[in-house]
């Protein structure tokens, strides 16, 4: 598929190279701030406890409706 693609129209990016590669490609000036990296290792073990947290929370939430419904 590479092949059929012109190269000044194809750009093979891996995010770990920041704003550089990007905006050379795109014509535009670099940003004055960071490249964001929201998946990061702190990031995804918050969002994994998160996760682990909502799956103790819910059936417990439920429990308490339906049994408070019944009354």
């Amino acid at each position: 598929m590479k092949q059929q693609v012109p190269p000044e129209h194809l750009l093979v990016f891996g995010v770990t190279e920041g704003w550089g590669p990007l905006c050379h490609f795109l014509g535009l000036p670099e940003p004055d701030e960071p490249f964001p990296h929201l998946n990061d290792a702190v990031s995804i073990k918050r969002g994994l406890r998160a996760l682990r947290f909502a799956g103790w929370l819910f059936p417990v939430i439920d429990s308490a409706l339906f049994a408070w419904g019944g009354m």
